[in-house]
């Protein structure tokens, strides 16, 4: 399995890299005999290059995209929570689109995860899904952070690990 995070990267880059991860034998990780290819983000970040679906759709690349859909973009919400005093400006999303539906309307399958318990099954049929494209929108908490986070201007060695070092 090769997993693809956006974490430390930038948002584009690592979504388009896993489709090229999808699409090229060759670049598939650096591990023995690569089967699955996922790639975590955010419903935000993931609108900026949800055209890929497309490209999954003509080269037939089976990537497997979790999306972490809170409804905000999240780590904005999360700095506006955090340094701002809770003041959001530009942060939720009023607006989204039904990811199933998008993700089916480019030919892929698309699935819906709602609660803790649907998370392992749809993992696992996402998993079995071999030769296909599929979106898994799992609805998270809008209110729950990220952890670990460096704050603007500190070092690494400063990194916040949790509200208790706040």
């Amino acid at each position: 399995m090769c997993l693809v995070n956006e974490t430390f990267g930038e948002i584009i880059f690592q979504s388009t890299n896993a489709v090229k991860v999808g699409m090229e034998p060759s670049a598939r990780c650096t591990f023995d005999q690569v089967q699955d290819v996922f790639t975590i983000t955010g419903e935000g970040s993931i609108q900026m290059c949800i055209q890929e679906l497309s490209t999954c759709k003509q080269y037939n690349t089976p990537v497997k995209i979790v999306s972490l859909n809170n409804r905000y973009l999240g780590m904005v919400r999360q700095w506006q929570e955090l340094t701002y005093n809770r003041r959001y400006s530009s942060s939720y999303m009023d607006s989204l689109p039904d990811f199933v539906k998008l993700a089916e309307a480019f030919g892929h399958v698309g699935m819906l995860i709602e609660t803790k318990a649907d998370v392992e099954p749809a993992l696992r049929e996402a998993i079995r899904l071999k030769d296909r494209t599929v979106f898994m929108d799992f609805q998270t908490d809008p209110e729950e952070n990220v952890w670990p986070m460096v704050q603007a201007g500190k070092g690494i060695t400063e990194m916040l690990l949790g509200s208790e070092d706040l």
